[in-house]
C-alpha cells in the first residue's frame, strides 16, 4: 500500500508568512490622491507606494509590486516596512537571495519588527536552514508571543526535522491563538499520522476541510490516513477529490494507484502512476510499481522498461534488479535475468 512519507510534507505548508507590512488591502480611493476639476495629482508618498506594492503582491504581480516598493525606498530609505514588503515578493517568486538582504535591512531599521524575523525565519525554512529559521522564529516570539504563524512556522521547522512532539506543541498554540488557520490544522494532522496517531490525524484533517472546504493537501492527506487504515473506499474519494481540486498532485495520483493495485485493478492504477509521473518524472516508488503492475498484466516489456527508467534513477537498488530479472525470465530471457539476480548478489541483497 501507500509508502509512508520518510519525513514531513513540505508540500502541505502552503505560505504562512506574516502579513505584507501590516496595512492591510488598501483603498483604492487612497491609492493617490487627486485635485478636483482635473488639476495634476499631487506625488505619491512612500506609504502609497507600500499600499499599491501591497495590493500587487497580493494580486501575484510581483514584478510590479516591486517597483512600487522601489519607488517607496527611492523617497524613503529607512522604510523597515518597504523592505519588509520587497523581501516578502522577492520570496514570493523564489527568489530567496534578495530576500533575506531586504528583510536583513528591515530589521537593521527596525529591530522589533515580528514580522519579519518571521519571514526571513521562513525563507530559512525554504532553505532548509533549520538552525537559522529556529533563531528566527525564536526572535519573532520573543517579541510577540501571540503571533500565531510564527508559532506555526516554528512547528513545521521542528517537524521537518521529525521533531513531532515538539512540532504539536506549537500547532497547539498556534491553534489556540488562531483557531481559523487551516493550514495549522493540516500539519498538526501530518505531525500525528508520522507519529501513527489516525485518530488525532483525522480529527485535524476533518477541521481543516470545514475552514477550507476546497483544501486539495487536506484531502489527500486525510485519504492517506485512510489508506493507511485499509478503509479504501474513503481514501479513493477523498484522493479523487484532491485530485479535482488540484489536478496536477502527483502524490494524490500515486496513493490513488496504490488502492488501484491493492485491489488488482492493475489498468486504473497503471493510468494513477503514468499521470504521477507525468507530473513529476523523478517519482521513483511511481515508476517501480508501474513496473510491477504491469508484470501482473503481463506486459513484461513495459514493465522492464519502467524498472530500466528506475534504475536510471537508482543505479543500485537491489530490489529493482530482482524485479527486473523476474520480469525477464517471464519472457524466458534467462541470459539477461541471470545477469540481474547477479547484480543483486553484487549489491548485497
Amino acid at each position: 500500500m501507500a509508502d509512508k512519507p520518510d519525513k514531513f510534507d513540505r508540500a502541505s505548508i502552503d505560505s504562512v508568512m506574516a502579513e505584507l507590512a501590516g496595512l492591510g488591502s488598501p483603498d483604492p480611493a487612497t491609492e493617490s490622491v487627486s485635485q478636483e476639476d482635473g488639476e495634476s495629482r499631487q506625488p505619491l508618498s512612500a506609504t502609497d507606494h507600500i499600499r499599491r506594492g501591497v495590493k500587487l503582491s497580493s494580486q501575484s504581480q510581483y514584478e510590479e509590486a516591486i517597483a512600487e516598493f522601489d519607488q517607496a525606498i527611492q523617497i524613503d530609505p529607512e522604510s523597515a516596512r518597504a523592505f519588509n514588503n520587497r523581501g516578502y515578493t522577492y520570496f514570493s517568486q523564489q527568489k530567496y537571495e534578495p530576500a533575506i538582504e531586504d528583510f536583513d535591512t528591515s530589521l537593521l531599521l527596525n529591530p522589533r519588527s515580528a514580522s519579519a524575523y518571521n519571514n526571513r525565519g521562513y525563507v530559512f525554512l525554504a532553505k532548509e536552514d533549520y538552525a537559522r529559521a529556529t533563531e528566527d522564529f525564536n526572535h519573532a516570539l520573543n517579541l510577540d508571543n501571540r503571533m500565531a504563524l510564527a508559532w506555526h512556522n516554528r512547528g513545521f521547522t521542528a517537524a521537518s526535522q521529525g521533531n513531532f512532539d515538539d512540532a504539536i506543541v506549537d500547532f497547539d498554540e498556534c491553534l489556540r491563538l488562531d483557531p481559523e488557520l487551516a493550514n495549522a490544522y493540516q500539519n498538526r494532522a501530518v505531525a500525528y499520522l508520522a507519529k501513527g496517531e489516525f485518530d488525532p490525524a483525522i480529527a485535524d484533517l476533518d477541521q481543516a476541510l470545514e475552514q477550507r472546504p476546497e483544501y486539495a493537501s487536506a484531502y489527500y492527506h486525510r485519504g492517506f490516513v485512510h489508506v493507511a487504515q485499509s478503509d479504501y473506499d474513503q481514501g479513493l474519494h477523498d484522493l479523487s477529490q484532491a485530485i479535482k481540486l488540484q489536478p496536477d498532485f502527483p502524490d494524490a495520483y500515486y496513493v490513488r494507484g496504490d488502492i488501484h493495485r491493492a485491489r488488482r485493478n492493475f489498468e486504473q492504477a497503471i493510468a494513477d502512476y503514468s499521470d504521477a509521473l507525468n507530473y513529476d518524472p523523478q517519482f521513483s516508488i511511481a515508476y517501480f510499481h508501474r513496473g510491477e503492475s504491469h508484470h501482473q498484466l503481463e506486459n513484461f516489456e513495459a514493465a522492464i522498461d519502467d524498472f530500466t527508467a528506475l534504475l536510471r534513477l537508482q543505479p543500485d537498488n537491489p530490489s529493482v534488479y530482482h524485479a527486473r530479472g523476474l520480469a525477464y525470465a517471464a519472457k524466458n530471457d534467462d541470459k539477461r535475468a541471470n545477469a540481474d539476480f547477479d547484480r543483486v548478489k553484487q549489491l548485497g541483497r
